[in-house]
């Protein structure tokens, strides 16, 4: 099995932190949201008929990383509510991202 990049020539081409394409001699990977229209990723998934499934997440709840990497519960409803948009989650969304994470925290080894 041959690494790629081990005998092969790869190139890129950025601009700042973002990589518009990655070359290789056998293959070209692009960031085809350079390439297209501008739009937001969901209105990019609905242009080719992609469903796109989102899940929640307490942006505002921790302070700090360590804080996330320390909990060990799942935060209650009213971590999940945004100043920017002033809004927070559904109860629907709330019980099934509690529910993965209760899943989650039951797996062996854990």
């Amino acid at each position: 099995m041959k690494i790629l990049g081990e005998t092969e020539n790869v190139s890129c081409l950025k601009k700042g932190a973002q990589y518009f394409a990655i070359y290789s001699d056998r293959f070209t990977f692009t960031d085809v949201l350079h390439y297209s229209s501008p739009c937001s990723y969901s209105n990019y998934l609905k242009q080719w008929r992609v469903s796109e499934k989102k899940s929640i997440f307490p942006y505002q709840y921790y302070s700090t990383i360590e804080e996330l990497e320390q909990a060990t519960e799942f935060p209650p409803i009213e971590g999940f509510y945004s100043d920017l948009t002033m809004s927070s989650v559904s109860h629907e969304d709330y019980i099934k991202a509690k529910a993965e994470f209760d899943q989650r925290k039951n797996l062996p080894g854990k």
